[in-house]
């Protein structure tokens, strides 16, 4: 078989891998923002699924449509956290939580499994 490479300019698009580290970092920034954010291409795994669950009991609100999350922030000084914030196994979620429940200047107690 013989092939021939032309010189020629790459084009096109490429989907990265979702981060879960990154993924963290994007809800909690959007969780403090003030009004909507919207999230493209968030890995689902236990991690960011419990981040998502724990600033949902800061009051961040949460839509997801498709591949996209839409999340409404909160302002820390009215936030109101009532029972405990589960975090599954993420150290992540705990240790990136932990100053946010300081701001909020409720006694939160952070549960978690594993």
């Amino acid at each position: 078989m013989n092939a021939k490479i032309e010189i020629s300019k790459a084009c096109g698009s490429v989907t990265v891998p979702p981060s879960k580290s990154v993924a963290h970092r994007l809800l909690i920034s959007a969780a403090l923002a003030e009004g909507k954010s919207e999230i493209f291409n968030l890995p689902d795994c236990d991690d960011v699924l419990a981040t998502e669950a724990a600033l949902s009991a800061f009051g961040a609100g949460f839509e997801r449509r498709g591949d996209s999350l839409t999340v409404r922030g909160t302002s820390m000084k009215d936030t109101r956290v009532t029972g405990d914030v589960f975090c599954n196994e993420s150290g992540s979620t705990l240790r990136f939580l932990i100053p946010m429940a300081l701001l909020s200047g409720n006694k939160v107690t952070f549960t978690g499994a594993g």
